[in-house]
Formats: structure tokens, C-alpha cells, sequence
């Protein structure tokens, strides 16, 4: 995240889900929001499946974006359009699930 926007992150979590994709057992979630409500959802698992879905100003990406599994190095407009903390949860966990119905985790449908 760009320095001048992240002056304080509100609670870091880690959250570990007893789900993984494939043959993995069980996921981590790295949240953290800021005061200027920039968020960043990171989920990794230990075979090297990540992905992150990202809300804060940059030049080079839209506010709002997802960087793509397997390894998140790209990035896309994401389709999370709420803001409010909780609905925001709610919706990349709604991602995450409808990624696990499918074989190759791959960009999530809207939420």
C-alpha cells in the first residue's frame, strides 16, 4: 500500500480456515484494515496458492482490485463494489467459497 495512505492498521488478523483448494488442508487469511478504510485480504495456503483482494489509492492499479491466483502477482479490477467493513468480509469470503466449487481457483464471480 502507498505510505501516505496507511498511517495506522486497525487490528491485523490472521485467520486460519480449516478448507483449503485441492488436497490442502486448511488456508490463512491476512486481513488488515486502515484508518483511512484501505483493506487488503490476503489468503495463502502452504503450496503457494495466494490471492488478495486490495482496496487503496495507487497510480498503477484501479482503488479497488484483485490480484489473481495462483500467485496474486497480477491484478484486476475487483469485483467487490461495497465498502462497509462487514459487507466487504462477507463478500471475499463469499469469493473464496465460490472459488473452492470449482477445480482451479480463478477470478471469483461478483459479490
Amino acid at each position: 500500500m502507498s505510505r501516505e495512505y496507511v498511517t495506522l492498521f486497525l487490528n491485523p488478523l490472521n485467520i486460519t480456515v480449516g478448507e483449503g483448494f485441492g488436497s490442502n488442508p486448511s488456508g490463512r487469511f491476512d486481513i488488515v484494515w486502515t484508518e483511512r478504510d484501505c483493506y487488503n485480504f490476503h489468503y495463502t495456503e502452504p503450496d503457494g496458492i495466494d490471492f488478495r483482494f486490495d482496496r487503496y489509492p495507487e497510480p498503477n492499479f484501479q482503488e479497488k482490485h484483485f490480484h489473481e491466483p495462483p500467485d496474486a502477482n497480477t491484478s484486476v479490477p475487483s469485483c467487490i463494489e461495497v465498502e462497509a467493513v462487514e459487507v466487504v468480509t462477507r463478500a471475499v469470503l463469499k469469493c473464496w467459497r465460490t472459488a473452492q466449487n470449482v477445480t482451479t481457483p480463478h477470478l471469483p464471480t461478483p459479490a
